[in-house]
Formats: structure tokens, sequence, C-alpha cells
């Protein structure tokens, strides 16, 4: 038997805690015989956490600490597995340090009677919940005249996916079911919610989205979302559970599907940042065959880059050196601006700090020749920061240049999917492309195919409820898109004028990052 072979441990992790180390602490539990939950139920035997914050404030664990649930932190999981055995009631390890020994009476006292309380209630048939009386208020989500519920801030303790294939109809259908609890700070000034802390109420809805994922557009866009409002915990686990049995029984006949087998546009905004990460930190992620091309390519064109300018590997560069380059570069553009007099010994400062090789670079231009244009220089900051892009990816790969194109599409911590043809998003984006054509200036384009890309940090911070969205087009050199999706669209640090190109605008746009209307 595994030293967690009894327990059921549930995680109340930050986000910014690294994908890796989720997964190994996952990984070390289940290895070891343990059931790892994401919610704090009675059958919870410990609540892992990894920050102070979450051991005092998060809602999982004033629940432990209201069932007399060890909070316990992640050294407490190294430190069993060390020793192989699981420690003792009393050795209870709170965020790296062992707890008093009166801290720990105390709250073994507390377990106690909470243990008794709880099984008087289990004893207690009366405490069942009537269906036919529970009070439910349903609303389309996004509704402006639905109930107050804190969108920026709840969690989701509870959630399911379904899906079924139809092959006469060849559609399938899916539901998502997710349990919401948001925090009202200060409306409660009478009796405490189960859960809640003084001047603060707890919220409950239940959140559904169903429909067929053909036509699901990119964006998280078709099916039908809908929010049920519920007055307290028992009445939304009431209410989830009938609606969960609705959608597994006849006609519906759903089944549960693991995350990474659905798109990452079901859902909440929330779950779909959760999705993206699942997707993103999976060691075991199956690719398309289009997606894997995609990401060998583009990662092959910026390693490409790199290798034919670059007289080092870029392994080797540190970060002292990359400053030094930037601020030669600073320099050069500044004395552009003056005499010019310096220019080649400034030149030569730039490429101490980073060794060009002797040969032709990119644009047919000696790679060490002087940097004496303003498009010169601009060129060498877009190298400096595909060389930031590029460090920043490759440590995720232990700098392996024979990674897989899983690993490698991990570390672009971006989720891609190829968009079916024929469904509604691959025509909404085709028919804008071909429209925005003038063809009597350039021969028609060949659309292959369409990607959507998801970023979880952006995603989660838009503004989803905004109207007039509209689809625009920003085009850049293929090598810079391993930083693009890795880390997003950057400001760039020089305006137009400064890079010796031509403006098309009447000279009233400032810097910023620009996209177009059409494809020309």
């Amino acid at each position: 038997m595994g030293i967690f072979s009894r327990c059921q441990l549930s995680l109340d992790l930050d986000s910014s805690l690294p994908f890796k180390k989720k997964i190994g602490l996952k990984k070390a539990i289940i290895d070891h015989g343990g059931t790892v939950s994401f919610i704090v139920t009675k059958k919870t035997t410990h609540l892992v956490v990894n920050s102070p914050e979450k051991a005092r404030d998060s809602y999982k664990s004033r629940m432990a600490q209201k069932w007399g649930i060890p909070v316990v932190s992640m050294s407490f999981i190294d430190k069993c597995v060390e020793e192989g055995k699981l420690l003792e009631s009393d050795t209870l390890w709170w965020l790296g340090r062992q707890l008093q020994s009166s801290s720990v009476q105390a709250r073994l006292s507390g377990r106690c009677r909470t243990r008794l309380t709880l099984t008087r209630r289990e004893g207690d048939k009366k405490s069942s919940v009537n269906l036919n009386q529970i009070r439910v208020w349903v609303w389309p989500h996004a509704d402006s005249g639905a109930p107050s519920f804190p969108e920026d801030d709840y969690e989701i303790p509870r959630f399911s996916l379904l899906k079924r294939f139809d092959e006469r109809l060849q559609l399938t259908s899916f539901a998502c079911l997710e349990i919401h609890v948001g925090a009202i700070k200060g409306a409660g000034q009478g009796a405490e919610s189960e859960g809640s802390e003084a001047g603060e109420d707890r919220v409950y809805r239940l959140f559904s989205h169903q429909g067929t994922l053909e036509k699901m557009d990119g964006g998280g866009g078709g099916g039908k979302k809908e929010c049920r409002y519920l007055t307290s915990a028992l009445d939304v686990e009431a209410t989830y559970s009938q609606l969960y049995q609705s959608f597994v029984s006849s006609p519906h006949s759903l089944t549960p599907s693991p995350l990474t087998l659905l798109p990452p546009s079901l859902g909440s905004p929330l779950l779909q940042k959760h999705m993206c990460e699942v997707r993103s930190a999976s060691t075991h992620l199956s690719l398309s065959p289009h997606v894997a091309r995609l990401v060998d390519y583009i990662w092959s064109e910026a390693v490409d880059q790199l290798e034919t300018v670059l007289a080092v590997s870029v392994a080797t560069v540190t970060q002292e050196q990359l400053d030094k380059a930037e601020a030669a570069l600073l320099s050069i553009r500044r004395e552009l601006d003056g005499d010019k007099s310096n220019l080649a010994s400034l030149s030569d400062d730039f490429y101490s700090a980073l060794p060009h090789k002797r040969g032709q670079g990119s644009g047919g231009r000696r790679s060490r020749g002087v940097i004496d244009t303003k498009r010169a220089v601009a060129q060498k900051q877009d190298l400096c920061q595909l060389i930031r892009d590029m460090k920043a990816v490759s440590e995720a790969t232990n700098w392996s240049q024979r990674s897989s194109t899983e690993a490698k599409y991990t570390a672009l911590r971006c989720d891609l999917q190829p968009l079916t043809p024929g469904s509604s998003e691959f025509c909404r984006v085709r028919d804008q492309i071909l429209n925005s054509q003038d063809c009597s200036l350039s021969p028609s384009l060949a659309i292959e195919r369409i990607y959507s890309a998801r970023r979880p940090a952006e995603h989660s911070q838009f503004t989803h409820s905004l109207d007039n969205k509209q689809l625009l087009f920003h085009s850049s050199p293929v090598q810079n898109f391993v930083g693009i999706l890795s880390r997003g669209l950057l400001l760039p640090k020089i305006v137009v004028d400064d890079f010796g190109g031509c403006r098309s605008d009447p000279g009233m746009l400032g810097a910023g990052i620009y996209f177009a209307g059409s494809a020309r």
C-alpha cells in the first residue's frame, strides 16, 4: 500500500505556482496511492496549500478549518515521501513550519467535535434536500438583469464536462456544469453563511453550457449558457446533481470527457483559463498533425534566424550581454540624430556584446557592418527581442535542439487549435480575408488552414461582455511568432519614423500596436 493510500488530499494552489510543480505534486500523491481532489468535502483528509494567504483567506481553507481538516504545505508531501510514511496527525506541517502543540491540540479537539456533529447530521434523515422546495433563479449568462455576482472573484469547487458523438448526424453534443462560489465583501451584517467570515456573504450559482462542438467558434461563442442562482451550498449541490443526471440519462446520454479531449472554449472564462493551463502543462498531450507541423515550423524559423546571425549559441548569451547590446543600440540611435562620428565604435560595442558571424546577414547586409541607419537599429533590436524570447521558451525544453514537438508546444504556453473547415468561425475568418483583398492588385490567397490561438492570461483578463467585437489583421515575420505566442504582442520600442520606412497615415498616429481592416 502507498503512503497516501487512505488519503484524499484537496489542492488549493496559487495560479502563480509553475505548471511543472503542480503536475509534480499531483504525481507524487497519485504515485503513492493517494487521491487528488479539487474540492473540500467531509472525506478530505488534508488540504495542501502553497502560500500563507491561501492558508488564511481562501474559501477551501476556511472550510477545512471548520471541519478540522489539517491544512498542510507542499513540503508536507515531500516530507512524507522522504520518510516513506504518512506523518502522524500531531506532526502537521503548515506552510513549512511545525505548528505549536497548543494549536495542534485545539485543532484536534475541534476536529473531534466537528466529526461528532457531522456524524449526528449524517444520521439525521431530516437534513436531506427536497428538490421541489429549492428556490432557483435562471438567467442567461452575462444578462444585465441577472443577480449580482463577483465575476472577477469566484472559485469553481466542482465541474463536469460531458459529450456524445451522434454518428447519424455527425455532430458532437456537449454539456458543461460548474458550481461557482463567490464572496461579496461587507454584505453580511447578520448571521454568517456557511464558510463565510464576518462582513462577507457567500453567493452561489450553477453555470451550464450546452450545444454542439461543430457550431462553436474559436472565441467561446455558440451554445446555450445559463446561470442558476441559489441561496445555499446544499441547494446548489442538489441542483448540480439533478442537472448532471438529466444530461447522462436518456435522451441526452452524455458521458464524462477529460479536459484535454475538448476544446478550451467551453464553460465559464475561469474554467477556460484552467483548461488552457491543464492542456499546456500536460506531459501526455496528443497534438493534431497540423498543430505539430505549425509548432515545428515557427520554432525552426526562429532557431535558423539566430544561427544565421550569431557566432555563439543563444544559450550562452547572458542577460548582461543583452543589456549592453541594447544600451549600445540606444547610443547609436542618438548618434544618428547628431554628427554620426562615433557610429563605428558604438557598433563595435554592440558586436562585442553579441558576437555576429562574419558573413551575409538577413536582407543581404553584412551582419557585422556598421550600424548606420535607424532601420538597421530596429533590426538589431528585433534580434535582441528574439534572443530574449528564445531564451525564455528554451528553458522549458532544457535547451535541447531535439526536443519533442509536445515539449516545444508546452513551452509556448499557448493553446493552438485548427478550426474545422466549414465551421462557422472558419467561414467567418475565411470570408473576411477573401473579401478584403483587392484582386486587381494581387493574386487571390489560397487559405490552407486557420488556427485559433488562446493565451490563458489574456483570455481571462478580456472583458467578454463588450459589444462590437471585430476581426482585424496583424502581420509579423515568421521568426517572431515564438515570442508572440509565448508572451503576447509587445509595443514597439521605436515609432514608425525611426524605422526608416514610409508612413501611409497622415502622420498623426503615435506609438502603439496597429491592426489593419483588410489583408492587402
